[in-house]
């Protein structure tokens, strides 16, 4: 190959990946109100989840309309059915926890009738009763540049976990990782709390938020360079 093609070749090489679109982000939040601080100009929508019958296995999916916002959860099996069933638990404070009838199924929320640029809420393994449990959850997070995933360990019933994006988040899926070995004991099951949505409303917030999220992804880039 002559210098001047490969130099040409290079050249093409360079403008195309100058020309690609940067990756969108999605940004953890583990405080309530950092989370909701990073979306000015939303809609916030709560799911305390307590309209649910508890201590009964509950077939899925379930199609969950608030007064602002639609959205369905199912319990998705090992084998990637979405017919799974659930199991709410009482929380013992009168109100529900979602979690799925079988462990190795994974909750994911998803079909969302609104522009969904924030999903947070209480995430945590449990064991057989509802209670927090030891081990590793995984989640997640889907949006319009891919899927992004998060694991936590340990996370206790009062975990909040939130996530933010600067495109439509279509999905968001949690799982308990239990291994290979599905009769091992104890068992980790996938447990969801309240949940809350931030929805963009259009098109009133949408320079808003823009301005906000680009304001927290300085911020976290200023971080992550404090920390190397």
């Amino acid at each position: 190959m002559s210098l001047d093609l490969r130099s040409a070749l290079a050249s093409a090489a360079l403008a195309v990946s100058c020309a690609a679109p940067a990756r969108a982000a999605v940004l953890l939040y583990q405080d309530a109100g950092a989370y909701a601080a990073a979306m000015p100009g939303v809609t916030a929508i709560h799911d305390s989840l307590d309209d649910l019958p508890t201590n009964a296995t509950l077939a899925g999916p379930l199609q969950r309309n608030l007064s602002a916002l639609g959205y369905r959860t199912s319990a998705v099996e090992a084998g990637g059915s979405e017919a799974g069933a659930f199991f709410p638990l009482d929380d013992g404070l009168g109100g529900a926890i979602l979690s799925t009838d079988v462990a190795s199924s994974a909750i994911r929320l998803d079909k969302f009738s609104a522009t969904m640029r924030g999903i947070g809420g209480i995430f945590f393994g449990s064991d057989l009763f509802g209670a927090a449990a030891p081990g590793t959850v995984r989640l997640d997070v889907t949006d319009g540049s891919g899927t992004y995933s998060y694991q936590f360990n340990d996370l206790g019933s009062d975990a909040f976990l939130g996530f933010v994006s600067d495109s439509r988040i279509t999905a968001l899926s949690f799982a308990a990782l239990n291994g290979a070995d599905p009769l091992a004991v104890p068992l980790l099951f996938p447990s969801i709390g309240d949940l809350d949505f931030g929805a963009l409303p259009e098109p009133a917030g949408l320079a808003l938020f823009g301005a906000a999220f680009a304001l927290a992804m300085l911020r976290w880039r200023q971080g992550a360079k404090a920390q190397r």
